[in-house]
């Protein structure tokens, strides 16, 4: 409780918000003299503001308030759109790339049939039985010479 009256006190004067001069009970005061104005008596400093100005000056604190809370309530308004906007994009997104992954399994399947088969065209075709062939037809063609030639 005294820590607040003193904090009150310190900032705006708490015989303004009160209508009771805590000053005069030792707080804030100096040299044993009352710094704010006694109770009752009508406020006369320029550098403290009356009642009245207090209550404006609080009202137009709360619109103020009211104001900046407005703002942020936009600002969160906009900033969930973008999410949701996010979020449709994001979905959209896994989607093509589901399909993709989808396509290029098919294809990866695909090239290893073609590659199964290419290699099964290899093997079948070995190049073995081709220089038997050669040697066969080489070795005919000696014969044919000696006969034709007669050596």
């Amino acid at each position: 409780g005294d820590v607040y009256k003193r904090q009150i006190n310190a900032e705006y004067g708490a015989d303004i918000l009160f209508g009771v001069n805590f000053r005069m009970s030792g707080y804030g005061t100096t040299n044993n003299k009352p710094l704010g104005r006694s109770f009752g008596t009508p406020k006369t400093t320029g550098d403290r503001m009356d009642n009245r100005s207090i209550l404006e000056e609080q009202k137009s604190l709360l619109q103020d308030q009211d104001k900046a809370l407005d703002d942020i309530d936009s600002t969160l308004d906009r900033i969930k759109n973008i999410g949701r906007d996010l979020g449709a994009e994001t979905d959209q997104s896994i989607q093509i790339i589901d399909d993709i992954q989808k396509k290029s399994d098919t294809l990866d399947t695909r090239f290893r049939i073609a590659s199964k088969h290419a290699e099964n065209v290899q093997v079948s075709s070995s190049t073995k039985g081709l220089w038997i062939v050669i040697c066969i037809l080489i070795l005919a063609l000696v014969v044919v010479l000696i006969i034709g030639y007669g050596i």
